[in-house]
């Protein structure tokens, strides 16, 4: 095969991929094209010719950078890297897929396995050695009954079933219509499997559970990064819808209103944080302007004067500047914090995502955070993000490089000088009569992955999960379809409802069976999108109820690598002993 044919063909493959994802034909997709979109690459891969990996490297990088064309809204010079480094773990995939296919595995069997050990070095890698976001499974996030095997294998065992089909319509093809009894069985054999799980299993039994009410405002990310007036765009805009949204329930007031992704325009502050910069402990020199114990004795008071005195009514908490601005801003509820009443409902918690202010190696850092106030008022709970953005939130790398802090300054409005969490959090909140309802707290980036949502299930009771999300960076792009589509699966996967409230939109409730609940799509449009959503979360009967992903989520990515590894290992010993 010529190295034109070859190149043609991988990139056939890669523009199948690209035309299936989620938001480009359609906003769920077009995942039957995953069935045949690996059928050329599988063909180039396993052909005779010149410079076979150069080519394949090439490509690949190139539909990678497809893939992630929404980060040319954020940081379009990092578009080249994120190709070219993730594309080395799939050209190593293309590689063990070779020697199978030359070793006599039939293509239905020497794809999936040389991909999936690609895909999962590619996707669980950390940066700078690669950068994941997709795996080819995500294409069927929403074709029933097979998306239902998720409950069993995972979107690894999805990528599975679509490398083996495009391994066997190559096999097809290389026959001439004709292909082994060995193709037929690896290639056909997951894909009836995958039927038969997603028909034989099922989510854990649930119940109706807390109604929550999920605030988007629109918010662009010029504003959220650049506003002049912060407390108009970050608060008293959303706290006007959150008032129209609580009208429009009538009665059925909700449980629990959920704020998007760092929405609060003030900090928390950790006890030790407080206490450590009263003793001197500060900030690196390359975050920025140093913070006085003074400055985070104010930002509590902000945030308690915004949250704990306008939404739960607390007038001592209300400096008479506050009140002045926010009539002066012509606020609606402005008349409510004057007369000490509460915007929200009594009985209502409120979830929002927040900066907070730690102490990590003996300086002040942040961390993306989600904080939890219980009907009354109190602070009950901080949690925060476990899986950091690179570049836009781990400084790894750039924190002796002034002219990239620069420069993501200048993207921003920030410099990146965040830590994550340490471990995923689960906040418990008490329902309308009294009983609690725990949901783990996914923000954005943590989406992503499958551990934020396998951990805290493998830890303690989990009724459902809450995804605060801010997607404006990426302004109306596939990007939050993708993420739509990632969090279906994780529904899916978990047997849990998913919650998404987003500053800009999708912001959708996914029941336990991945199903859409409820969706904020004013003029069909989900996609930065503003208003309220309101829905009843459904919860499992049984809290510890697990499905067999949670109890092998671990274990997964080494799963689906073994056949790549042990194949290539068998062929390797078999061609050293016919040498010798």
């Amino acid at each position: 095969m010529s190295a034109r044919t070859r190149a043609l063909l991988a990139a056939a493959a890669w523009g199948l991929t690209l035309l299936a994802q989620p938001g480009l034909l359609s906003p769920d997709g077009a995942g039957w094209l995953g069935f045949v979109a690996l059928a050329p690459w599988a063909l180039a891969v396993a052909a005779p010719g010149p410079r076979p990996l150069r080519v394949l490297w090439a490509v690949s990088a190139l539909g990678l950078v497809g893939w992630f064309a929404w980060m040319r809204y954020l940081l379009p010079w990092l578009l080249p890297v994120m190709g070219a480094v993730p594309a080395l773990w799939i050209l190593l995939g293309a590689r063990v897929t070779r020697a199978l296919a030359t070793g006599g595995w039939p293509l239905a069997l020497a794809c999936p396995a040389g991909w999936l050990l690609g895909e999962v070095l590619r996707f669980c890698l950390p940066e700078p050695l690669s950068f994941g976001w997709w795996r080819l499974g995500v294409l069927l996030h929403d074709l029933e009954p097979l998306n239902g095997s998720a409950r069993v294998w995972g979107t690894w065992g999805l990528s599975w079933v679509l490398a083996a089909s495009g391994g066997w319509c190559a096999d097809l093809i290389r026959g001439g219509g004709r292909a082994s009894r060995a193709a037929w069985l690896w290639g056909l054999g997951p894909l009836a499997a995958g039927l038969v799980l997603g028909l034989v299993t099922a989510p854990p039994a649930t119940r109706p559970g807390p109604k929550v009410l999920l605030v988007t405002p629109g918010l662009e990310q010029s504003l959220k990064a650049f506003s002049t007036d912060r407390l108009q765009t970050h608060f008293v805009d959303p706290v006007a819808l959150t008032q129209e949204g609580l009208a429009g329930a009538g009665d059925d007031l909700p449980d629990l209103v959920c704020w998007g992704e760092t929405m609060l325009p003030a900090r928390v502050v950790a006890p030790d944080a407080l206490e450590a910069s009263r003793q001197g402990a500060q900030r690196p020199a390359w975050a920025g302007a140093p913070w006085s114990p003074q400055d985070l004795e104010g930002a509590e008071a902000f945030t308690s004067a915004l949250v704990e005195g306008v939404l739960f009514g607390r007038p001592t908490r209300v400096p008479t500047s506050l009140g002045l601005a926010l009539a002066a801003r012509r606020a609606p509820f402005a008349a409510d914090v004057e007369a000490g009443r509460a915007v929200l409902a009594g009985g209502t918690s409120l979830l929002t995502g927040v900066e907070e202010v730690v102490l990590h190696d003996g300086q002040l850092r942040r961390r993306n955070a989600a904080a939890l106030w219980t009907p009354g008022g109190e602070r009950a709970a901080v949690v925060a993000k476990t899986c950091l953005v690179p570049a836009a939130e781990d400084p790894a790398g750039f924190t002796e490089l002034p002219f990239l802090l620069d420069a993501l300054l200048a993207v921003g409005g920030y410099v990146p000088d965040f830590v994550p969490g340490e471990a995923q959090g689960v906040v418990t909140f008490p329902m309308r009569g009294g009983e609690p309802a725990r949901t783990a707290v996914v923000i954005c980036y943590d989406n992503v992955f499958d551990g934020p949502f396998a951990s805290p299930l493998a830890r303690e009771e989990v009724d459902f999960f809450t995804v605060l999300s801010n997607e404006a960076w990426y302004e109306d792009s596939v990007e939050m379809d993708h993420m739509v589509a990632f969090s279906r699966l994780a529904a899916l996967s978990s047997g849990r409802a998913v919650a998404r409230a987003t500053n800009s939109g999708a912001s959708v409730v996914l029941g336990p069976d991945g199903r859409l609940l409820a969706e904020l799509a004013p003029g069909g449009r989900r996609r930065m999108a503003r208003g309220t959503l309101a829905c009843r979360v459904p919860i499992p009967e049984a809290p510890r109820a697990l499905t067999p992903w949670v109890l092998s989520a671990r274990l997964q990515p080494w799963l689906w690598m073994l056949p790549g590894l042990l194949g290539a290992a068998v062929l390797r010993r078999r061609s050293r002993r016919q040498g010798a």
